[in-house]
């Protein structure tokens, strides 16, 4: 099968069908109705925004975003009690549920029927230097890609998306680091086709520099956007780089499959979710590499994924450090997280020291610092010289990562918040619990996405 046979294929499996797009309208046009008669009253507006609006949504996506217009001159509290009544009312009003979230300020989550719909208040601004949220740049960004993707180049899109999607790439939140259906729409735009910008990312380097309506200087934005891996200016907004939130190792994961894509062409690279992982080969795996997996399990609290992400990486880079800081050295750590619990694992290249451990002090010849040096360690361990310097040998507090963690997380929130422990992890700490290998063989059995979290540490490789 060649390339254009395998994206025609990919294509007419992504693309919504007569029905799914019925549906799709006909929820967009009870809520729209609904809108208006509580919005009337207030003098408000509104807008419907995301990838259904542009027609570069996907057949299994079910969400939209309505935008609740305010004036300008609208205080911020007062917008934001009211945007949420009034999310609070059309939920009500069509018979769904809903829930508070937040982001930059709190909106309305609602669900109805198997859908989504965030209800979201901003400014109605006429410039995008008026904007006093990021949530007001949204309607900027559709007005935009209304004009100006067309709809052959809608299918494209559709197809970066069901890419980087499968290989576990697409969504810009905290958690992902990765592309947005917003930079898709850019790169498409740019490109002109999703085959196209595969030939072109094999060109790609760290600082790829993008920018579709040549706001201006280059190396100024490069300077304020450095060690950003892809730089993609926002059409609506030069100050912007839309690929602000791609990681790294996302960028490189990124260029990696679009290379071997256009090397050995396969459907299977947007199916990728579909794959099979077999716990069995997963745990053999484990077992090869001669290391020590350990992991710490913490309640999760009831917080927005962004928020709770941001924090177990925080929390996953400080345990790191504390780690090493009591030579534990690692080869590598994993995060996962659910509904209920977040589990951090840390893969150990030393996991057990001996209880003695030698310190090298002050050269005999330095007075001063030779008589500290012993008095500070002759009634805790064995004081003598080798080679002309002074040597102590003392106990150690940790000969195992679980008797450090057992002694480390007994403090109580304050102390480990103290000690840089995330807030959000440092409240659930007295439920807190060590897990060792056997325990993670039985989550890899038991949890697919534990598995595919884990299948994917094991099995990266950029190069």
């Amino acid at each position: 099968m060649n390339v254009q046979s395998i994206l025609k294929d990919v294509k007419k499996e992504i693309k919504p069908s007569k029905n799914e797009e019925s549906q799709m309208k006909a929820i967009i046009d009870m809520v729209t109705m609904v809108t208006k008669d509580i919005i009337r009253p207030l003098d408000l507006d509104y807008t419907i925004s995301g990838s259904y609006i542009r027609d570069t949504w996907l057949s299994d996506k079910k969400e939209f975003d309505l935008f609740i217009l305010f004036p300008k001159e609208y205080p911020r509290g007062e917008l934001q009690t009211t945007g949420l009544q009034i999310g609070r009312k059309i939920m009500e009003k069509i018979g769904g549920k809903y829930e508070i979230a937040y982001a930059e300020h709190p909106y309305t989550k609602g669900s109805f029927k198997g859908f989504s719909i965030d209800i979201v208040p901003c400014y109605k601004l006429r410039k995008i230097e008026e904007m006093q949220s990021a949530v007001d740049r949204t309607p900027f960004h559709n007005e935009y890609m209304k004009k100006n993707i067309t709809k052959k180049l809608s299918d494209e899109v559709r197809i970066l998306k069901k890419f980087t999607k499968s290989i576990g790439v697409y969504g810009s939140d905290v958690k992902t680091r990765g592309f947005s259906g917003y930079l898709c729409e850019i790169l498409i735009l740019k490109y002109k086709s999703f085959l196209k910008l595969l030939k072109a990312v094999e060109s790609w380097k760290p600082g790829i520099f993008i920018d579709i309506e040549k706001h201006g200087n280059k190396e100024r934005i490069q300077q304020i956007t450095k060690n950003h891996p892809l730089i993609a200016i926002d059409p609506t907004d030069p100050k912007r780089n839309v690929a602000a939130a791609l990681s790294p190792d996302n960028f490189v994961l990124f260029v990696k499959m679009c290379e071997d894509f256009m090397n050995k062409p396969s459907r299977d690279f947007f199916f990728m979710e579909n794959k099979k992982i077999q716990p069995k080969s997963i745990i053999q795996n484990m077992k090869k590499r001669g290391t020590k997996f350990i992991g710490l399990r913490f309640p999760r609290s009831d917080t927005v994924d962004d928020i709770i992400w941001s924090q177990i990486r925080r929390t996953s880079r400080r345990i790191d450090g504390i780690l090493k800081d009591n030579e534990f050295e690692i080869v590598g750590s994993l995060e996962y997280a659910d509904e209920n619990y977040i589990i951090i694992i840390f893969e150990m290249e030393i996991w057990e020291l001996p209880s003695i451990r030698k310190l090298k002090g002050p050269p005999l010849f330095n007075e001063k610092h030779s008589k500290q040096f012993v008095m500070k360690y002759r009634n805790v361990g064995r004081v003598f010289v080798e080679d002309n310097i002074y040597v102590a040998e003392i106990r150690r507090n940790y000969k195992t990562p679980e008797d450090l963690f057992a002694h480390f997380f007994r403090k109580k929130p304050p102390e480990l918040m103290e000690a840089g422990i995330a807030s959000k992890i440092a409240e659930g700490v007295s439920r807190f619990g060590v897990i060792n290998q056997k325990n993670i063989e039985k989550f890899v059995s038991e949890n697919y996405e534990f598995r595919k979290t884990f299948d994917f540490y094991l099995n990266k490789k950029f190069a």
